[in-house]
């Protein structure tokens, strides 16, 4: 969740490129590249949330009609939510959002460690986060089915994992050294088995579980966000951009650019130009006497 405390941005993701204002809130999804560049200045605050961690408060929440957590993470899957979606609040409850979040953001900054009073600071972040959730929720869209084209391809409905921390799978994570070392390479299924040793259907499962994510489409969006890099740092083409992160096919290389980043690796680089001059520009300054 990004709240826009002040200015104005330009913020590209699945469903293009859209302004925001002050006052506004993007909700994203697990796994959604979203990029952001402010017009001008800009204050936007975070937040960060774990599944399992909602899936224990729906849980708390509805105790009274859900049996067990596995239920409350099939009630969360029920009602489908875009993995993008710009929240324009009303202007009383803009200003009680940002009131719990300047406080929240200051409590999270405090050290826990050395602050006697740790405990009661969790139970009142609890508080505050509850608050601002309170007042968003109602502005969310919800459906029967998911209509973005990324979540259909990307979202793995499973059972909901033990409420603890768990390792990451040794397999899972040298799958995933191997894609981000040579993303050039057309890697199959078969082929990163084999270097992990597992089977394609383990490697699958195991991969979605640890990601959320195929190991396809995580090394299209690792392309994708070395591509904005390349774009972003270096004089580059965007043809030779492309073919850097293993894409020969431009085209294609510019849909998979907007599938995942909300626009054209064109339109990308103008962007940053643009900014880039106005950055250069000196600033008017008027006559002495």
């Amino acid at each position: 969740m990004k709240f826009i405390k002040s200015g104005t941005a330009i913020v590209m993701s699945e469903f293009g490129e859209r302004s925001v204002r002050q006052g506004q809130i993007v909700m994203l999804g697990t796994n959604v590249l979203c990029g952001c560049e402010p017009e001008g200045q800009a204050q936007v605050t975070t937040i960060f949330l774990d599944r399992n961690y909602l899936i224990d408060q729906v849980y708390w929440q509805y105790a009274a009609v859900l049996a067990d957590r596995l239920e409350a993470s099939r009630f969360l899957d029920t009602p489908y939510i875009e993995p993008v979606q710009l929240l324009s609040l009303r202007r009383e409850d803009v200003a009680r959002v940002e009131l719990s979040l300047d406080e929240l953001a200051e409590l999270s900054a405090s050290d826990f460690a050395t602050d006697l009073g740790g405990g009661e600071r969790f139970y009142r972040m609890q508080a505050l986060l509850s608050s601002v959730l309170h007042i968003i929720v109602p502005y969310l869209e919800i459906g029967a089915m998911r209509r973005a084209r990324t979540q259909r391809l990307t979202t793995k409905l499973r059972s909901a994992r033990p409420t603890r921390f768990q390792p990451l799978r040794q397999e899972a994570r040298r799958a995933a050294q191997l894609l981000e070392s040579d993303l050039t390479r057309k890697w199959t299924l078969a082929e990163l088995g084999r270097e992990v040793h597992l089977s394609r259907s383990r490697l699958a499962t195991v991969f979605t579980d640890a990601f959320g994510k195929s190991p396809q489409t995580y090394l299209a969006v690792k392309r994708v966000e070395t591509m904005a890099k390349l774009l972003r740092e270096t004089p580059v083409s965007i043809a030779q951009a492309a073919e850097d992160v293993g894409w020969r096919n431009r085209s294609h290389a510019a849909d998979m650019f907007r599938r995942y980043l909300g626009v054209t690796p064109s339109s990308y680089r103008k962007r940053l130009r643009a900014r880039s001059i106005d950055q250069d520009r000196p600033e008017k300054r008027s006559p002495t006497t």
